[in-house]
C-alpha cells in the first residue's frame, strides 16, 4: 500500500507548458501526495511524468475529463483524492488543511476552498459561496441551481464505491454531476473560507470554447 494518505489525480491532455509547474506544485505539498496521471501514450506529458517517478495510466486517443479521472480513481491508493488540473495550483498547506478536515470529520464527504482566479496577470479573491468555514447546510440546495465547487476539492475515495464513478458521457459537466450524486446520496460537505487554490481561467478551455455543449450538459444534471 502507498504510504500517501491523499491521491492528486492529473488528466493531462494539451497540456505540456503546464506539467512542469503543475507537478513541482504538488510534490511540494504536505503531506507530499501519491500523483496519478492520465495523458496519452507517447506524448510531451508522459515523458514529463515519467520524469517524476509519477503512477501513470496511458491511453490511445483522448478520453472525457471524467473516463480519465475514472483511470486515475481506480489506480489510487490514498484514502482521499483530489482534482489537480495542470494549469491550476494549490497554495502552500492547501492538502494538509483538506486532509485535516475528513480526518477530524468522519461525517464529511467533501471539503473545498476558496480560490483565486488568475486572469493574465491579474489574480482576483474568488469565494465559491458566502458562508464561513465548516459544513455546508444548504449545499442540496445550492447545487440545485449551480456549481459552486471549483475545481480543486478534496473527498473520501470510499463514496465511489457506493455512488459509483464519473459519468463517462459528460464533455464539460462531469464534476457537477458527481458532486450532485454525492449531495443527492447524503454526503456531506465543508466549506474553507481561506483561498487555498489559484484557478487560471482560460478562454480555450472546454468550459468556455463549447458553451452551448456546457449549457446543455448542465441542464441535463439539473434536471435528473
Amino acid at each position: 500500500m502507498a504510504s500517501e494518505k491523499v491521491t492528486a489525480i492529473v488528466s493531462a491532455y494539451y497540456a505540456g507548458q503546464y506539467m512542469r509547474q503543475r507537478l513541482d506544485n504538488l510534490i511540494a505539498q504536505r503531506p507530499r501526495p501519491e500523483i496519478v496521471v492520465c495523458c496519452q501514450y507517447g506524448t510531451e506529458e508522459q515523458l514529463v511524468a515519467d520524469e517524476y517517478n509519477c503512477k501513470i495510466v496511458s491511453t490511445k486517443g483522448i478520453p472525457t475529463i471524467g473516463a480519465a479521472w475514472n483511470e486515475c480513481i481506480k489506480r489510487a491508493e490514498g484514502d482521499y483524492i483530489t482534482t489537480a488540473n495542470t494549469d491550476d495550483l494549490f497554495k502552500p498547506g492547501a492538502l494538509a488543511a483538506m486532509a485535516k478536515v475528513l480526518d477530524e470529520h468522519p461525517e464529511i464527504g467533501l471539503v473545498f476552498s476558496a480560490v483565486d482566479m488568475k486572469e493574465g496577470v491579474k489574480v482576483t479573491p474568488w469565494q465559491r459561496i458566502p458562508e464561513s468555514t465548516g459544513e455546508v447546510k444548504n449545499i442540496k440546495a445550492i447545487l440545485e441551481t449551480k456549481s459552486i465547487i471549483g475545481p480543486m476539492p478534496m473527498w473520501r475515495k470510499s463514496l465511489h464505491d457506493s455512488i459509483g464513478y464519473f459519468n463517462e458521457k459528460f464533455m464539460v459537466v462531469g464534476d457537477y454531476d458527481m458532486w450532485k450524486r454525492m449531495v443527492d446520496a447524503g454526503t456531506r460537505f465543508w466549506y474553507i473560507r481561506k483561498s487555498y487554490g489559484i484557478y487560471e481561467k482560460r478562454g480555450d478551455s472546454l468550459e468556455h470554447r463549447r458553451p452551448d455543449i456546457h449549457a446543455r450538459e448542465k441542464l441535463i444534471v439539473r434536471g435528473r
